[in-house]
């Protein structure tokens, strides 16, 4: 099997341990190892590796790192059938990789996957996972990715780049100090204190009534384990993707936030905490939105779309 890495130079561990992984990669003539960098377009090194018939492809950076070689991937078909993914979790924000990615972001991970694909024990480590696709205007591709945030997401990841990772405060951490400063805002000083804006949307869940109102947060994943090892969803009914809002203002916030974020299949919550499963979603107005941590602005009037017909197999070690 041949195999293909493709590294984000600017993301986080990468830049800061260029060749870190080099000496693990020695000698190794089966891998072909390219690297984004200022001005590569990761589709056209996909393509490269496509031509050379790779059947396991490596993203080594952080979620937008995979976020933009999975739009690249099924945007561009530039395999008929993808190959399975391993992703090397080296950025600076890496929640797709704790849930469906290699454990170590190091040489040993690197080499304990190496070593699964000699021995031809890889299938063994492979899980199906369904991808999201978020269409957001006419003439744009439609974003792949394992997150979708709108409203208050998208403010908090504001202030965890800008206040905490400028600090040079990044991963757990950061995520850790970010939700409880605003867990602890917002209770206690409200939504304005903690820089936090509702926003008023139209959700159609899978072609139902129109659901209106402000919400301080909506999020859409196919992941079964966001930040902090934290399950925001419940009543998901075995649909691919797991949708949650809450509306503005939610009741009793820093009481019920442990249930939300840690609570089991079925919440005994107030009706402004609604967690649901889905198969598509229809969005509007959105004025900004994130997928696996990159910021979007969609088209005026467009509704945001979120679907997860796609598939991929990714190898969990």
């Amino acid at each position: 099997m041949r195999i293909g890495i493709l590294s984000n130079a600017r993301s986080g561990r990468n830049r800061r341990r260029a060749r870190e992984l080099d000496r693990i990669l020695d000698g190794r003539a089966d891998v072909l190892h390219l690297r984004i960098d200022n001005g590569t377009d990761s589709a056209e090194l996909l393509r490269e590796m496509a031509a050379r018939e790779i059947g396991l492809l490596v993203i080594s950076g952080g979620d937008g790192t995979v976020s933009r070689a999975l739009t690249g991937l099924f945007a561009h078909r530039i395999w008929r059938s993808p190959p399975p993914v391993a992703i090397l979790p080296r950025g600076t924000a890496n929640m797709t990789a704790a849930d469906v990615g290699l454990r170590d972001a190091g040489p040993r991970g690197l080499r304990r996957l190496l070593e699964a694909v000699d021995a031809g024990t890889l299938e063994r480590h492979l899980v199906p996972r369904p991808v999201l696709k978020v269409d957001w205007a006419s003439d744009r591709p439609a974003i792949r990715g394992m997150f979708f945030g709108a409203a208050g997401i998208v403010d908090a990841i504001g202030l965890c780049t800008g206040s905490l990772h400028s600090r040079g405060l990044y991963g757990e951490i950061s995520h850790v100090l970010t939700l409880l400063w605003m867990l602890a805002t917002i209770s206690f000083r409200g939504l304005e204190a903690a820089g936090i804006s509702c926003e008023e949307m139209r959700v159609v869940r899978d072609g139902e009534e129109a659901r209106n109102g402000a919400r301080l947060l909506l999020l859409a994943t196919t992941l079964e384990r966001l930040v902090l090892r934290s399950r925001p969803f419940w009543n998901v009914d075995g649909k691919p993707i797991r949708f949650t809002s809450l509306a503005c203002p939610p009741p009793r916030l820093l009481r019920h936030a442990p249930r939300v974020l840690y609570g089991g299949d079925k919440r005994a919550l107030p009706v402004e905490y609604e967690s649901r499963g889905a198969s598509r979603l229809d969005i509007t107005p959105v004025s900004r939105f994130t997928v696996d941590g990159e910021i979007y602005t969609p088209e005026t009037g467009f509704p945001v779309t979120v679907t997860a017909e796609e598939q991929l197999r990714f190898v969990r070690l």
